[in-house]
């Protein structure tokens, strides 16, 4: 007699991938913080950035529960200095969990209802440095992502960028998901495999897939901290 076999747990999240462009300019849905950081910012470019992710954060939540974008009440206190940059919490309902992520003109959200989430997107040119590898990569995969080549990806140079870029976001959503951020030195694991349920650096099992983005030149990953197998990827 064969052992039942367990079906996989599947977490479903909610993935808002837009252009800077397409959100278009919503100040009257920030709140009172989001527009002194706003007015705080230097360039054009990085205020456009700014209230695009937050206006789309806005309405991606405000679509999870029903209630008006310039209604919601987030909490962004840091862990480690108590300031209010640290990832939003929404205050009438702290069980959902919220990512968001800018790269250039590209925004990401993530939603779910259901466990921790970490969203990233990044432009291959972010990663395109010469001291990369010593500050982002683990020694195992040092190799596979510098000299390539992957499965799928373009070879020289570009090749390279693109598995750059795939690895950090993975690094980089595994670590939101997990709740430490950049806390951890990305060095000290390797960029999770895509939909494998992994433990990292001891702190908490992930699993991680890819994001297809329709833009060139970016690469974008989602994490699920938990004891999950499959994440439901739902497109909005």
């Amino acid at each position: 007699m064969h052992a039942e076999e367990r079906s996989p747990k599947v977490v479903p999240v909610d993935v808002w991938l837009r252009r800077v462009a397409d959100v278009g300019p919503a100040p009257e849905l920030l709140d009172e913080h989001e527009r002194r950081v706003l007015a705080g910012l230097v360039t054009h470019a990085a205020a456009r950035s700014y209230a695009a992710g937050h206006v789309l954060l806005r309405r991606a939540v405000s679509e999870a529960v029903g209630v008006s974008p310039t209604a919601l009440r987030f909490d962004r206190t840091c862990s480690v200095c108590g300031a209010q940059h640290g990832r939003p919490v929404l205050l009438d309902d702290p069980a959902l969990h919220l990512s968001l992520s800018h790269a250039s003109e590209a925004i990401a959200v993530a939603v779910s209802h259901t466990a921790p989430v970490g969203v990233d997107i990044e432009t291959h040119a972010a990663v395109d440095f010469e001291a990369f590898a010593e500050s982002a990569l683990h020694e195992e995969e040092l190799e596979r992502v510098e000299d390539g080549p992957a499965g799928g990806l373009a070879g020289g140079l570009e090749g390279r960028l693109a598995r750059r870029a795939t690895a950090w976001v993975r690094k980089e959503a595994t670590l939101k998901a997990l709740g430490v951020g950049l806390r951890l030195d990305a060095t000290r694991f390797p960029a999770p495999p895509t939909g494998a349920r992994v433990c990292v650096a001891d702190l908490g099992e992930v699993v991680v897939v890819d994001l297809p983005v329709p833009w060139p030149g970016l690469s974008a990953a989602l994490a699920v901290s938990g004891p999950f197998d499959v994440i439901e990827v739902r497109a909005r």
